[in-house]
């Protein structure tokens, strides 16, 4: 009886961290497709604690908005700044 319900317990971890992989993928998928202004907004207006920005994912965020930082140069992360804005997320 001890086995069956160790075997339904695993089960249930494989389907959580199969969502959670999805979820990652999902979310390095959009990272990967979004715009240096895209990565910006959603820098400057995402709630606090936005799964986005935590742990392995979170570091690959910074990694990538620096690598396409350094692609459209100084000038284009200024324009994309003022076009962002601070006040609000339109």
């Amino acid at each position: 009886m001890l086995e069956d319900e160790n075997l339904l317990k695993a089960r249930e971890m494989d389907k959580y961290v199969d969502k959670e992989v999805r979820i990652y993928d999902e979310m390095k998928e959009w990272i990967d497709k979004a715009t240096y202004e895209q990565l910006l907004r959603r820098w400057r207006f995402s709630l606090a604690g936005d799964p986005i920005f935590k742990d392995a994912i979170g570091m690959y965020y910074i990694e990538v908005m620096h690598q396409k930082g350094k692609e459209v140069g100084y000038e284009g992360c200024v324009e994309a700044s003022k076009k962002v804005g601070w006040e609000s997320n339109p």
